[in-house]
């Protein structure tokens, strides 16, 4: 049986004093402990300036993986200032990390996902069940390229989320962690394999905030949709009166949700137009996919939130892994802590953890009960075991 447990500090100021904190309530969480267990930190950019995670990393007897993340929230937490080191553990479960080369040429994306998962899963007495994957937010490769590229190679479903940058929330310099060394363009997973069992959950927007008709992408490069319904993207959200001409950022607050022609559901945000007449993206949406834009506001964060947590308590968890996008986060306005205090409120008695990221790893089952693995954005998304 798989369990989890959080310790965390939020002296972000006072590098020994933040490994004293969490050396020492993990000292105190020591009963815990199973036979094989793995970090999972989340903290703010400081943590990894000042050392403090390569430190707990040496200090710690088991292997670490994480991202910075902007703001966090769990049990007795709600901080954009924390470390938090969530541990994984059991018994009767088998935990691998691995990270990947540095990824920055799309013809080596295949090829370095296979040696992460070969080198994730080596030594493991069966397959995994599921692998948590941590990957940088990159200019030049998408990260729904990495997640497709390694579930092609895994074939185990993904769960995790994408390091942004919490200074200017830039995708420069976007960071993952593996055993105390930050990577910008390198991804990190752990495979998970014996007595668990996962489910996951996901909710994006609520069905009643439709703003216009539905359509279809009938251009797209990359994560640039060029067409929609046969005229430039830009057109398409003019003449609609979604969005006013060279203004497409305003588009932010009104994520799409696609259902591609393979029938997976897809929820992202707009960031700009590119300048020719079509729409920058925060990842791909394949030609032919059908869509419908909605409106996103600090009531409908809340909802939705509260809406996958009745799911998650449904499934009376020992733990859970929770992300949310970082668009949600600004969707809240000031203050920013309502989200987190619904799942409070709602995971009392819970062990569980939830980071604000820039994209939220999540596998999905389709109509025809086939299970894939695909990257959402302006989307909440739990693992719970």
């Amino acid at each position: 049986m798989l369990r989890m447990f959080t310790v965390f500090t939020k002296e972000i100021d006072d590098a020994d004093g933040a490994v004293s904190e969490i050396l020492n309530g993990l000292e105190a969480a020591k009963d815990k402990m199973g036979k094989n267990s793995i970090g999972i930190v989340h903290c703010a950019e400081d943590y990894v300036n000042d050392g403090v995670v390569k430190r707990l990393s040496l200090a710690v007897p088991f292997d670490v993986v994480g991202i910075v993340a902007r703001a966090l929230g769990g049990p007795n937490l709600v901080s954009s200032s924390a470390l938090t080191l969530s541990v994984l553990t059991g018994d009767d479960v088998f935990l691998k990390s691995a990270v990947s080369k540095p990824v920055t040429e799309r013809h080596h994306l295949q090829e370095t996902m296979a040696d992460l998962y070969r080198n994730a899963v080596d030594g493991l007495p069966e397959a995994p069940k599921m692998m948590a994957v941590f990957t940088p937010q990159m200019f030049t490769i998408g990260p729904d390229e990495v997640v497709d590229a390694l579930s092609r190679e895994a074939g185990v479903p993904l769960f995790g989320c994408v390091a942004l940058r919490v200074k200017g929330m830039s995708a420069e310099d976007a960071i993952v962690v593996h055993n105390g060394m930050t990577y910008c363009s390198s991804t990190a997973a752990v495979a998970i394999a014996g007595n668990v069992d996962f489910k996951w959950v996901s909710v994006s927007v609520p069905a009643d905030r439709v703003l216009g008709e539905p359509a279809r992408v009938t251009g797209s490069v990359g994560n640039v949709i060029t067409s929609i319904n046969g005229v430039s993207a830009e057109d398409y959200f003019v003449s609609h009166a979604l969005a006013e001409r060279n203004a497409m950022n305003g588009l932010v607050f009104t994520p799409m949700v696609a259902r591609t022609p393979d029938g997976v559901r897809l929820t992202r945000n707009c960031i700009d137009g590119d300048g020719k007449g079509g729409v920058v993206m925060t990842a791909c949406v394949p030609v032919g996919s059908n869509f419908i834009m909605v409106v996103m506001k600090a009531e409908d964060v809340e909802y939705t939130a509260r809406s996958a947590m009745k799911e998650v308590v449904k499934a009376a968890p020992n733990g859970a892994l929770i992300y949310s996008c970082a668009a949600r986060l600004w969707e809240l306005g000031f203050p920013d802590t309502a989200e987190r205090e619904v799942l409070a409120k709602t995971l009392a008695g819970v062990p569980w953890l939830m980071a604000y990221c820039g994209g939220e790893i999540c596998p999905q089952t389709l109509p025809g009960g086939r299970t894939v693995s695909a990257l959402q954005n302006n989307t909440i998304v739990a693992c719970v075991f």
